[in-house]
């Protein structure tokens, strides 16, 4: 949950609540030259000071200079979900309809903001609160507007920061060495531009990845692997913030978050409905780690080099499980002691050896191929007739499979019922070992080997809560208690400043894990599978 002030409690639980709502955009994407945060008792309200994105922290759309929009905003909602399975990425979405009456949302009508009025990619922030507290719920940008001259309206809709991700291509690293997941994600949000207090990262749970190359991933891409790998959550939080969460978060005891209580008290209606059921998970990988420097490929058919000429020649660096990696190469010289070659007048090297006549001219490694350029000065051909390279290669350390099932659930519910009766298989090249490929597949299946309940609940507005929030849910038909925690919300306000919000609720075993110095010896705290 968002931080509230002391008495936020009483007030959100009261019949009558004084709703306040702000919708916040930069058409201009204007970034604020000399930023000054809003500081109690020298700033002044609805002056040039910027409110931080979450209470003491920066985020990443502090930077912009946004204008308030609230009294044209006629309505808004936000949603944020989690998808079928208990990890991955989350990005919420929003939209937003403004009073158009006099034009001004019309592209190139107002004089100040015309021209990025028409414009997608303009940031955006929407906060919701009771009384005289405040939240953010979203913080984006919007795709391209709609307007409509008849109904003076314009509509927004709008991605979060992590669409910002999804479209951001990593190219100042390469490659990452046996580094911790949270490391290369913390490394590669802080090439992208972010600030360290812009992001909050779990600790990985795994054994650090020998080898990740990064060429050619966008950095969202590189996250939704990782969480896999994991079974990890990552999202931008309401106020900008990029958490990474490990698979243990949402289901470790903690007394920072205390769970919020439902019960026909504060709630419209209670919908059940139930997850898939995950009986038999099979996880597969093949993870590499970088090698000592040796011989990584030899020429098989020499190479004909024509007089006068250059010639170029690419050596592609395969092992028995394809594609093999290479981070660096000797250059070969001639009759070398590492990388080397020889020369000759005759292809089967029964002749002179021609060596004052051929130079390598060119040389260049491409991850998994090596462009090699000679120069024949000879009058006649010339044939490379060996060609050694050695370098440090990337090999598969381990070929792993790893399958989990439970045997009750399947005689009762068949094989992975919503799954087409296949085994649900995880193919991941960042899990590092077979005790994590074991434990992501024990974890599943105990978690989902029966349909948990996930409850839809019409809940009295709390805009203080957040997707991960614990929810202590009593059903009074059945004296029952359930424990859960929010995996969906859906907040909409309406031209009336009505506050409605609808939250998804799933069942979570909640665990207390073993710690040492903390945890005694058959107590009742768990081993971390």
């Amino acid at each position: 949950m968002q931080i509230t002030s002391s008495g936020y409690a009483g007030v959100q639980a009261a019949p009558y609540q004084q709703i306040n709502h702000g919708v916040m955009i930069s058409f201009m994407r204007t970034v604020a030259s000399g930023i000054k945060f809003f500081t109690i008792g020298q700033s002044r309200i609805q002056g040039r000071d910027i409110i931080k994105g979450g209470g003491s922290t920066v985020s990443f759309f502090d930077k912009y200079q946004l204008t308030d929009y609230t009294a044209r905003t006629k309505s808004w909602s936000v949603s944020r979900r989690l998808g079928q399975f208990p990890y991955g990425t989350i990005m919420a979405q929003a939209d937003v309809e403004l009073d158009n009456n006099d034009n001004m949302f019309l592209p190139n009508y107002d004089n100040v903001i015309g021209s990025g009025t028409g414009q997608p990619y303009r940031p955006i922030k929407i906060s919701a609160g009771i009384g005289l507290d405040s939240f953010k719920q979203f913080t984006g940008f919007t795709t391209q507007p709609d307007s409509s001259l008849s109904e003076r309206t314009t509509t927004l809709h709008a991605y979060d920061v992590f669409d910002f991700m999804n479209h951001y291509d990593i190219t100042a690293s390469g490659v990452h060495i046996d580094k911790y997941f949270h490391e290369i994600v913390e490394e590669e949000l802080e090439a992208a531009g972010f600030a360290a207090s812009q992001f909050v990262l779990d600790k990985s749970l795994q054994q650090k990845i020998g080898f990740l190359p990064t060429n050619g991933l966008k950095l969202g891409d590189l996250i939704k692997r990782g969480c896999e790998a994991e079974q990890g959550l990552a999202f931008v939080d309401e106020n900008g913030i990029i958490r990474f969460w490990n698979r243990q978060h949402m289901t470790t005891v903690s007394g920072t978050n205390l769970p919020h209580q439902l019960s026909y008290n504060n709630v419209r209606d209670i919908r059940w409905q139930n997850t898939p059921a995950i009986n038999h998970v099979i996880v597969r990988a093949k993870p590499r780690a970088l090698m000592a420097k040796q011989l990584i490929w030899q020429l098989e058919t020499p190479i004909e080099v024509l007089p006068g000429t250059e010639k170029s020649y690419f050596c592609d660096f395969v092992d028995d499980n394809g594609v093999m990696p290479v981070t660096s190469v000797d250059i070969p010289a001639y009759a070398g002691v590492s990388s080397s070659f020889t020369t000759n007048l005759a292809s089967d090297a029964s002749g002179d050896t021609a060596s004052d006549s051929i130079r390598l001219s060119y040389a260049y490694l491409f991850g998994n191929q090596y462009l090699v350029k000679f120069i024949n000065s000879n009058t006649s051909s010339v044939y490379i007739t060996s060609l050694n390279l050695y370098g440090t290669p990337v090999k598969v350390t381990n070929i792993i499979e790893e399958t989990y099932l439970d045997a009750p659930s399947i005689d009762q519910q068949g094989r992975n019922p919503t799954n087409g009766g296949e085994p649900l298989v995880i193919e991941n090249d960042l899990i590092q070992d077979r005790s994590t490929a074991y434990s992501l597949a024990y974890t599943l299946v105990k978690e989902y080997k029966d349909p948990r309940k996930r409850l839809v609940c019409p809940v009295f507005a709390n805009p203080a809560a957040q997707i991960g929030d614990p929810v202590t849910v009593y059903i009074n038909e059945t004296n029952q208690t359930v424990q859960t925690h929010i995996v969906g919300m859906e907040t909409k306000m309406s031209d009336n400043a009505n506050l409605e919000q609808e939250w998804e609720l799933e069942e979570r075993s909640i665990k207390q894990y073993f710690t040492i110095g903390l945890s005694r010896i058959q107590g009742s705290h768990s081993i971390a599978p």
